[in-house]
Order: C-alpha cells, then sequence, then structure tokens
C-alpha cells in the first residue's frame, strides 16, 4: 500500500491501476531531446506495464513513428512495448525484487526522456514532433 501511495505522488505519472497482477502506470506527456540538435521532442503520454516477473512494457498513448524495424513508441521502444534496455537491463529485475515499484516507475519514465542517437533506435528520435 505504501509503495502504490508512492506511485502515485511521482511527478509526470497521471494515474496508477493494478489489473491482473500488472501495474500500468498513466504518464503525463513526455519529452526527450536529441543532442544533436539540442531539439526537444514529444514522445507523448504513456501506459507503462510493470510486471511481477520483472517485464515492462512501454506503450505510447499518443502517438508511434515509423522507426527501425516497425512502428516505435518511442526512441529505443519496439510496437510491442519491448525495450532496447542497454545498462538499464540489469537495474529493472533488481527492483521488481525488491518491489521498488515507485523507484521502477522513475526509471522508466527517465528510460523514455534520454536517448542514445548512437545506436540505431535511438537515432529515430528526429522523427518525433519538436516540442513547442
Amino acid at each position: 500500500a505504501r509503495e502504490f501511495d508512492k506511485l502515485c505522488e511521482i511527478p509526470k505519472i497521471r494515474d496508477v491501476r493494478v489489473l491482473d497482477g500488472v501495474i500500468n502506470v498513466f504518464t503525463d506527456t513526455l519529452f526527450c531531446t536529441d543532442p544533436r540538435s539540442n531539439k526537444r521532442h514529444e514522445i507523448g503520454n504513456f501506459r507503462i506495464e510493470l510486471y511481477l516477473n520483472g517485464d515492462v512494457r512501454w506503450f505510447n498513448l499518443t502517438r508511434r513513428v515509423n522507426g527501425m524495424r516497425s512502428d516505435m513508441n518511442a526512441p529505443h521502444v519496439w510496437s510491442d512495448g519491448n525495450a532496447c534496455l542497454g545498462n538499464m537491463e540489469e537495474v529493472i529485475p533488481q527492483l521488481v525484487a525488491n518491489y521498488e515499484f515507485a523507484a521502477l516507475a522513475m526509471v522508466c519514465i527517465q528510460f523514455i526522456e534520454n536517448v542514445n542517437v548512437k545506436d540505431q533506435a535511438g537515432e529515430h528520435i528526429n522523427k518525433w514532433p519538436v516540442a513547442e
């Protein structure tokens, strides 16, 4: 219950719902800056699914763009909600194992708001609209 309360207090989180053992975190609009151009891009509002087995899925509720393989939910996030996590791959299961869902939600938001343009998935950041 305390962890749920912490989740609801995190900035950029609009709503939290638990359904069938999955914690669904709904965000405000998330943005990411392309370091190549210093332009801030509007990525969109998300539903982030946190599973008790350590899986995480990101679904853009605003838009998807045509990226490397198919439509992408965000830089580094494929159409099926799976992500190329890079060095985050070890952190996420650790947070789930320790039931630190508030910390996990913050990490998942930071993941969307940062980009590595040196990899093929991240180089598509410029396909999201520039924020006004």
